[in-house]
């Protein structure tokens, strides 16, 4: 069963939550989903989010993106702090279904080299997830 973990600031447009995070568990690999928007107000506690879900020791985060509806660079850089964080952890960061806005950050700044990401969620979180630029997010 997952956890909704809401965060107390708002989005910039109205009083919706800037961010959701769920951790639904699976065999193997723990998915973390995010909603609404990843920005310089948000990037600590996403991190903290983040972070604390190695504390269970996953074979693999996987982060579902599919429902961030904004990204900056200071979002960026926090997913960017996790993945070296996984690294460190002797575990592997898997960004799922990037929306829109996530993809084409990802494609402009070419990070898509750097990250494992994968357009299917079942596919990410199979054992078989393609290395970093393998995958891309082409449109």
């Amino acid at each position: 069963m997952g956890t909704r973990h809401p965060v107390p600031t708002h989005s910039r447009h109205g009083n919706a939550p800037a961010l959701r995070v769920t951790t639904p568990g699976t065999d193997g690999a723990l998915i973390v989903r995010l909603a609404g928007e990843i920005d310089v107000t948000q990037c600590r506690t996403l991190e903290l989010h983040l972070v604390k879900a190695f504390s269970s020791r996953p074979e693999q985060l996987v982060v579902d993106l599919s429902h961030v509806t904004f990204c900056d660079t200071a979002g960026l850089n926090s997913l960017l702090r996790v993945h070296r964080a996984a690294r460190a952890a002797d575990s592997r960061l898997v960004l799922a279904r990037p929306s829109q806005p996530v993809r084409s950050l990802l494609e402009i700044t070419g990070m898509c080299q750097v990250f494992t990401v994968s357009p299917v969620l079942r596919t990410a979180v199979s054992t078989e997830t393609a290395a970093p630029g393998e995958l891309g997010v082409s449109p």
